[in-house]
């Protein structure tokens, strides 16, 4: 029993040799994925990789108006915006007087940075308001309906 035993670790050992990954890649002709170089000079990786610190000095050097938020679970950096960026007024759906206290008002300060690059854009093409639904999404449990009440 013992020498079987030996015999079958034996095979998968030498079948295994024969299994070792390669590297795998996707094809498509119309994927081009930028050189590494210029994928870390993005803004995009520039930003997700600053510090709660360096975002927040960013935030300040450009003049971005913001209300910084006490800790929000599933948000870093949370902020506010507390008006428009390059003239273009970034807000949510809700009614003025409830978005002051709303949570779908909250975002992460380096999220406000990539903000402040599109309302750039936007400006140019004269564009002053930009409505959505939410920037934040508190993972919260839904509320169980009451159970049907019997007669």
């Amino acid at each position: 029993m013992r020498r079987g035993a030996r015999l079958v670790a034996a095979v998968f050992a030498l079948l295994g040799v024969g299994a070792v990954p390669s590297t795998v890649r996707a094809f498509s002709p119309y994927a081009v994925s930028p050189p590494p170089s210029v994928l870390a000079a993005s803004p995009a990786h520039v930003y997700a990789n600053m510090s709660d610190d360096e975002a927040f000095a960013e935030l300040d050097r450009r003049g971005v108006p913001y209300v910084r938020e006490g800790e929000v679970r599933g948000v870093r950096s949370p902020i506010r915006l507390a008006g428009p960026l390059h003239g273009v007024h970034i807000h949510s759906v809700l009614p003025e007087e409830a978005r002051a206290s709303s949570v779908f008002e909250i975002l992460d300060a380096r999220l406000a940075l990539s903000l402040d690059d599109f309302a750039v854009l936007l400006e140019r093409h004269d564009v002053v308001e930009l409505v959505h639904d939410t920037m934040f999404r508190p993972n919260v449990a839904k509320e169980e309906p009451p159970p049907p009440r019997v007669a």
